[in-house]
């Protein structure tokens, strides 16, 4: 690599770098410490989950944050915020204990030091606030600048967080009660900036539909959203979310053979759907969302016991867990990225100090994927030059960086090559892997233009030497003889594997050229005569030299055809003009009472008089012009017109 194109790569990784620090700033330690239920808590900080009493008794809604080094910074339930050690830093916020997620803690993208707290009420009474802590005060265990700012009213018990698409911004995204609208606020370092309103889904708040979770997948890209209750208000709703514009799309409603549906949470890859129902018994349902159609199949991942389920909420350590009503303990999936029972669920498998309720933390979703520094492309890739090459660094990471300069998680490669990508994890984990592609030629293979033969000719069909062949007749020859009429269609494979496929129909008539029936056309109109595709010459007997001829003329017209193989073949086919007339007589003077029969004659399939009658007569009752137009079997139109006038004299 000369020393331009060097500097100008790590001018480039350095931009990358600038643009991504903020979020590398907060993705590593910041869900560490979890202060949930009566008194529970998790710390996550060794690697293992190890339980530790909690400061914070609440039946629902709570959250933490720690430093990126995983200490706890403070927790709140959303109406009490306490600190690292416990104390109160301030009280009255305008969340509710009982508030499914009563609130979300956001670090703020222009201030490492400031973080935001939205709240959220119970069933709709109040609406979306926040509120913001400064760590300088207090000597660094924090105090509230800024308290119950309001944004929107009234709003369910639903609030999550995504990255948004330049990874410095933050969307905070709600839901408005007994409404189908979803309020999405973009977080920059200037503050809170107005809602992006996307009209979309059901009507949450209808029964007990404002209760539930709603969650964001990982890579921020889908929304799914739970609405508690039966009929109406049992809802599970999932959505494509623009992290560029803040818009929510294309809403699928999962159907869930359950009623009291609660918590819901996305695998860390971004495959795998989870959703919980808190109805005795228990159930946890996971849908997985690589398949076609997949919210019409799910796995029964864990169903029955006298257990409320409550909430579902991914670990730092690569865990979902599952919150049990008044439980001294909390269940888990272990391998929620597998598909079915292979993702583990474990009932009652982590012991806490204190009991749980039926809320876990809720998170900003992207702090709490864990972290693994490891990229990898896969082995060398040798590939047929029609193969489709997709290199995928894998889901999870907060940035990439490919040889091709492009910045996406996947990239497609048409050309042999060697290709690398960095991948940032957080600010001290990044991996670079390296793969060879290279693309072999297909073989060639061409079997020859289709082809019409005499009946008599052996005709060899040879595929070419070299290659292993499969014919749709069950040879696997090079070449063979045949004598039938047919598609002929093979595939070649060469020693690496690449393929290729021809085809040639063979046709065994050639004395047999058809023009079909005889044909009658309407006086003026004209016909095309086809001799058919796949004769080497063509003679009409009106000198023409091409496949098909237009007349307009009654007559005879004779074809011969001669095949590639030298075979002559003649038809012929007669054209007669249909002129049908109609004559119903001169102008005519009637004497006395008009009592006068009409005849359009006969030959005609269809009539329709002046009146709009269709007999082949008409009875004329009065003085005037008359007309009639008919249609014969062909197709083929004639009219006619009369005038009818009373010839009585007239006495002067």
């Amino acid at each position: 690599m000369d020393a331009k194109r060097n500097f100008g790569l790590r001018k480039f990784f350095f931009t990358i770098i600038l643009v991504i620090a903020p979020l590398l700033i907060f993705a590593q330690g910041e869900a560490n410490i979890w202060h949930f239920g009566y008194g529970a808590g998790i710390d996550f900080n060794s690697g293992v989950a190890v339980a530790i009493p909690g400061y914070i008794n609440t039946y629902e809604g709570c959250a933490s944050i720690c430093s990126s080094s995983g200490s706890l910074l403070f927790c709140t339930d959303g109406v009490t915020v306490y600190d690292t050690n416990g104390g109160i830093i301030a009280t009255g916020l305008m969340g509710n204990s009982s508030a499914t997620q009563s609130a979300i803690i956001v670090p703020d993208p222009g201030n490492a030091s400031k973080y935001y707290i939205f709240t959220v009420p119970a069933v709709g009474i109040g609406g979306l606030h926040y509120s913001v802590v400064d760590m300088t005060l207090n000597g660094g265990l924090g105090g509230l600048v800024q308290t119950n700012i309001a944004l929107v009213t009234p709003v369910c018990e639903k609030v999550t967080a995504v990255y948004a698409a330049n990874g410095i911004d933050i969307w905070i995204i709600t839901h408005v009660f007994q409404s189908n609208q979803f309020y999405a606020y973009k977080l920059t370092p200037l503050g809170v900036s107005a809602a992006i309103i996307s009209p979309i889904g059901s009507n949450f708040g209808i029964g007990s539909s404002a209760l539930g979770y709603m969650k964001a997948s990982p890579d921020g890209t889908k929304l799914a959203v739970v609405g508690y209750g039966s009929g109406i208000s049992n809802l599970f709703e999932v959505y494509d979310f623009d992290n560029a514009s803040g818009l929510i799309t294309n809403m699928i409603s999962v159907p869930v053979p359950t009623t009291d549906l609660y918590g819901t949470t996305f695998s860390p890859d971004n495959t795998k759907l989870y959703v919980s129902s808190f109805n005795t018994p228990a159930h946890i349902f996971q849908y997985d969302l690589t398949l076609p159609n997949w919210w019409n199949s799910f796995t029964v991942v864990f169903g029955g016991g006298n257990y409320n389920t409550g909430a579902l909420q991914l670990a730092p350590d690569g865990k979902i867990y599952v919150a049990e009503n008044n439980s001294d303990s909390l269940s888990t999936i272990e391998f929620p990225n597998y598909a079915g029972a292979a993702c583990g669920f474990m009932l009652h498998s982590f012991g806490l100090i204190n009991h749980s309720a039926i809320g876990l933390p809720t998170f900003f979703e992207q702090l709490s994927i864990p972290v693994t520094c490891n990229v990898n492309l896969g082995a060398d890739q040798l590939v047929c030059g029609n193969d489709t090459v997709i290199l995928d660094a894998g889901a999870g990471g907060i940035g990439f960086f490919w040889s091709t300069g492009d910045t996406s998680q996947t990239i497609q490669v048409f050309s042999s090559g060697e290709y690398w990508v960095k991948k940032f994890f957080d600010s001290s984990c990044s991996d670079i892997d390296t793969i060879e592609v290279h693309f072999l030629p297909n073989p060639v293979l061409n079997l020859g233009n289709d082809t019409v033969l005499c009946p008599s000719t052996i005709f060899l069909l040879d595929a070419g030497s070299g290659f292993n062949y499969q014919w749709n007749t069950g040879s696997t020859s090079q070449s063979f003889h045949v004598n039938t009429t047919g598609t002929y269609a093979v595939t070649i494979t060469d020693g690496a594997g690449c393929t290729a496929s021809d085809s040639i129909s063979l046709s065994f008539n050639g004395n047999s050229v058809s023009l079909g029936n005889d044909t009658t056309i309407c006086i003026g109109n004209s016909v095309v005569i086809n001799a058919g595709p796949g004769y080497s010459s063509y003679l009409w007997s009106n000198g023409s030299t091409d496949s098909t001829i237009t007349v307009n003329t009654q007559g005879i017209y004779t074809v011969t055809v001669t095949s590639p193989g030298g075979c002559s073949s003649a038809d012929s086919k007669v054209i007669s003009i249909s002129d049908p007339v109609i004559h119903l007589g001169n102008d005519t003077l009637v004497c006395g009472p008009l009592n006068y029969q009409l005849n359009a004659g006969s030959g005609f399939t269809s009539y329709t008089w002046q009146n709009n009658s269709h007999l082949q007569t008409f009875t004329v009752t009065s003085v005037g012009e008359y007309f009639v137009s008919a249609v014969n079997s062909y197709g083929c139109p004639a009219s006619d017109t009369i005038q009818i006038q009373n010839s009585n004299p007239i006495v002067n």
